[in-house]
């Protein structure tokens, strides 16, 4: 938690407001009927964030990797870790875990698939 509070202290975005800014829209929103100017870090924000394939680069929906028609993974762009880094991370993760999360899913298996009339996509042959 104290991760969350130095990042929230900053003002350091979480993704959902990142992504708003990046769209030039504006920041915060609506959440369980309360508005809010900006979203926080919390303690389920980080460890989100830590787990997610965005992190290697790829595009991601509902928490899955996107994968072009092919199979191949859709890229956002250059990845903060390389997949080394990322394997190590999801090990580090894992090792402090409490037992209570399932098994971590892979990243290579997903079957999500970028949708027809995506940019991403890749066009039938």
């Amino acid at each position: 938690m104290a991760i969350a509070r130095r990042l929230n202290q900053s003002g350091e975005p979480v993704p959902r407001d990142r992504h708003a800014q990046l769209q030039g829209r504006p920041m915060g929103g609506r959440r369980h009927g309360k508005d809010f100017e900006r979203f926080r870090w919390t303690s389920g924000t980080l460890p989100k964030v830590l787990r997610s394939p965005s992190l290697i680069g790829h595009r991601t929906h509902g928490g899955q990797t996107v994968r072009h028609a092919s199979g191949t993974p859709v890229l956002i762009g250059e990845p903060p870790l390389t997949d080394d880094e990322f394997e190590a991370l999801q090990d580090a993760l894992l090792a402090r875990s409490n037992g209570t999360r399932s098994p971590r899913r892979g990243t290579t298996d997903t079957p999500a698939v970028a949708p027809p009339g995506s940019p991403d996509r890749t066009p039938p042959a």
